[in-house]
Parts: C-alpha cells; structure tokens; sequence
C-alpha cells in the first residue's frame, strides 16, 4: 500500500481560508498530513471531519499548535514540550503495511535571526526521538514540518523574476550560517525533497513569490528508499490558502 504525506503551515489556524486548504489537502489524498499553526482547534477538528481522517493535536508552549490528520491506525502518541521548544514536537506512532511507523512533526523557532535557537531546539529534538533509524537502524519514520531553516544544499537562484524587495529578503535569509539542519542530517535523516530534486530550489514560502524552502519532509534511510515523489503543491488556491505552500512525499 503506497504512503502519501503532506506538510502544511495553515498561517494562524486557517481562519476565513479553512475551505481552500481544506480542499487543497482533498486534492492531493493524503494518509499523513502535518499541520503547523493549528493555532484553533476547532479548525483543524473541522478539517479532520471534512477529510475523514483522525486528529492528533499538539499543544505548543505558545499560540502556534500543531497537528497531524491521518487515516493510518494511530497505536501511540505524545507532545513533546521541552522548555527549549517554542512550539512542540508532536510524535505519533501508526502502522505501514504491518510495522510501525513514527511520525514526527515540528515547527522551529521563526525569523532569519534566531538560527541559534533553532538549533538548540533541534538540540532537544534529538534527545527527545533520537536517530533517524532508532535503536535497530531500521525504523521507518517521518519528520516534516516547518523548520524556518535552510538546509547547507541550497542556495538561492535568481533564475526567476523577482521584486526587489523578494531578492533583498532573500539576501538577507541565505547569509547566516546553516546550523539547524545540518544535525538532523547527521542524525541519519533524508531530505526527501533534496533526494529527488537535487538540482531544484524549491521554494516552500512566502507565497505568492516563494524565496526560501523552510517547510521539510524528512525520512528514516529504511523509509527513503522507497520514496518515489516529493515536491511542493502548485495550483492557485494554494496562493490564496496561506503563505506557505504545502509539501508533498509519496513512498512505496
């Protein structure tokens, strides 16, 4: 049975925008789907209605929840909310054709300026869940969301036409050091977008001119090696939905 997940920061709980990312979600017939910015219940409660799938919410240590919709039987789950944490780390364990699979999803500290702290949140994660392949090397597991970092492969391009406003952000995001992502791909973690894409940018926010890919799908190596798709969901409502574009895995 093939695995679809889906990562999506909602932009302050949906508000007046629930029917398009509702439908956006609909249209790409996720088993998985991440929410970052859950910040009101009764919305994503709404939205796992609409969709038929099962709802795990993940109280933050500030406004900024998050969540995980899924139609896979959930077995386990817990929110993590160390002090190091401004948000939260919500795992959850499901099961994939007969073995359990651990579901991860977090959304890191914003702002171009606060690299450090992400990485000690990253930090905290680590000790929290561990390597990518747990104790046995073998695990599958999924790690998605918002991380509000950029990953050391990538870099900005200015291929496309953008404002100059767009450009100079886009300066200014890319010239810090890199240090959130980096032990996460030590800690065994794949990029599933980088693996499938290497030569693609892939810009997930600030829509509707994307200049950063911030929003990730990560994999145990047992897990993306059977990654067969990942890439960012496109269409106009996406545009409309939020400001940040939904990122999209597919594994068999």
């Amino acid at each position: 049975m093939p695995l679809r997940a889906l990562t999506y920061n909602i932009l302050l709980g949906g508000e007046e925008r629930l029917p398009f990312i509702r439908d956006i979600i609909r249209s790409q017939n996720p088993d998985v789907v991440a929410i970052q910015e859950a910040n009101v219940h009764e919305h994503v409660a709404s939205l796992a209605r609409d969709l038929e799938m099962q709802l795990i919410f993940g109280e933050a240590n500030s406004d900024f929840h998050v969540a995980l919709l899924t139609r896979l039987p959930v077995t386990r789950s817990v929110n993590h909310r160390p002090p190091e944490f401004e948000k939260a780390a919500l795992e959850v364990e499901t099961q994939w054709e007969g073995q359990p699979l651990r579901i991860i999803t977090t959304h890191l500290k914003p702002n171009i300026g606060q690299e450090a702290k992400r990485e000690v949140e990253v930090e905290a994660l680590l000790r929290l869940i561990g390597p990518a392949g747990g104790p046995t090397g073998g695990e599958l597991r999924l790690l998605l969301g918002d991380f509000n970092a950029l990953s050391p492969a990538d870099h900005f391009t200015s291929d496309f036409e953008f404002s100059e406003e767009d450009a100079a952000f886009a300066q200014r995001a890319y010239a810090p050091p890199r240090l959130a992502i980096p032990p996460l791909l030590a800690a065994g973690y794949v990029d599933i977008y980088r693996q499938m894409r290497p030569g693609e940018p892939g810009y997930t926010t600030k829509t509707p001119t994307p200049v950063v890919r911030i929003d990730y799908i990560f994999a145990s190596p047992a897990l993306a090696q059977r990654a067969v798709y990942c890439d960012r969901v496109e269409s106009p409502l996406v545009i409309l939905a939020s400001d940040h574009m939904p990122v999209r895995a597919d594994f068999e």
